[in-house]
């Protein structure tokens, strides 16, 4: 009996020390840091695909449409959304 208690007690030391390597801490911590990344860049991307076709919407409101025009806002989007020759 305390011989099988001590080894699970030598497994679960072993499992601890291996959890709380630096190597494997290193490692998730690149992995959460690239995943956010990714994260962000698709969320940032169809937050400003959302926003274009908003400012296009807009534009045919009579007095919000004059303010788009106005500012140039349409046609920096347009620039900036149109695909590559």
């Amino acid at each position: 009996m305390t011989e099988e208690l001590n080894n699970n007690l030598k497994k679960l030391i072993k499992g601890l020390e291996k959890q709380n390597s630096f190597k494997r801490s290193f490692l998730m911590s690149v992995i959460q840091g690239v995943g956010g990344v990714i994260g962000a860049t698709i969320v940032a991307g169809m937050l400003l695909f959302v926003l274009s076709k908003f400012i296009h919407s807009v534009e045919q409101v009579p007095l919000i449409g004059n303010l788009v025009k106005s500012i140039n806002i349409g046609s920096s989007i347009n620039t900036k959304t149109s695909p590559l020759p």
